[in-house]
């Protein structure tokens, strides 16, 4: 479909308010996406991603369908700076929290698949970016995502262990670049969820599945990465 030229009115299907269309519309991009992740740059210049954020956040929505949406935000925020910048300014990280919140305080069960997604967009918004792992720690991430950790599915305690462990660069980006610290986040604040990242990854260190401990191993070199940094400093 987007050999023939498509793409462009599939876009501007986005402008559509006809709710009728708004699941087949989260369906095709998520088949567009997992095909041609270069397509972020144009949804992020027309908007698209809004469009996705306000699905994500509806009410109305299956879980399923939520998901999906989740997965079209993931793929655009990845390794995109200009749509991580973007989604932020739209509210991604607090319409995220805000359902994984829900879930933590609610023993009603929720989409697996749902929760994967949520973790993983997370993990991808502020994976390199410093000002969204800043907003990340301050919202208090680490208690929502700990207890994910005790879900039956591995892919799900994977994708929560790498939604935290994405912020514990924080604090190496953070001095690498000369920014951060005290004007961005409490040193004390920051310590203290950072210690508790750590205190989750280490208590799913022994996890039965092998995919949730690569994340731990890949979450721990970042920690091992700052110290030994700042070990060669005080050493110099």
């Amino acid at each position: 479909a987007l050999s023939v030229g498509i793409f462009p009115y599939v876009l501007k299907l986005l402008q559509t308010t006809t709710p009728e269309l708004r699941q087949i519309l989260v369906f095709i991009w998520t088949k567009i996406l997992a095909l041609d992740k270069s397509c972020q740059v144009d949804l992020v210049k027309d908007g698209g991603h809004v469009y996705f954020i306000r699905f994500l956040n509806s009410a109305e929505a299956y879980p399923e369908q939520r998901a999906m949406a989740a997965f079209v935000l993931a793929v655009i925020v990845d390794g995109h700076r200009r749509g991580q910048e973007a989604c932020i300014e739209a509210g991604l990280i607090q319409v995220c929290l805000k359902q994984l919140h829900g879930f933590t305080q609610n023993e009603a069960q929720t989409e697996p698949l749902l929760l994967q997604w949520l973790c993983l967009c997370l993990g991808k918004l502020w994976e390199d970016f410093t000002e969204a792992q800043t907003i990340g720690l301050q919202a208090d991430v680490p208690a929502i995502c700990a207890p994910l950790h005790s879900e039956p599915q591995p892919e799900v305690r994977a994708s929560a262990v790498y939604a935290l462990a994405t912020l514990l660069d924080v604090g190496f980006d953070s001095f690498r670049d000369g920014i951060g610290g005290d004007e961005e986040c409490d040193d004390v604040e920051k310590n203290r969820a950072e210690m508790i990242i750590i205190k989750s990854l280490l208590n799913v260190v022994s996890d039965g599945s092998p995919l949730v401990r690569a994340e731990v191993a890949v979450g721990m070199w970042w920690l091992c990465s700052f110290i030994f940094h700042m070990s060669g400093l005080v050493i110099a």
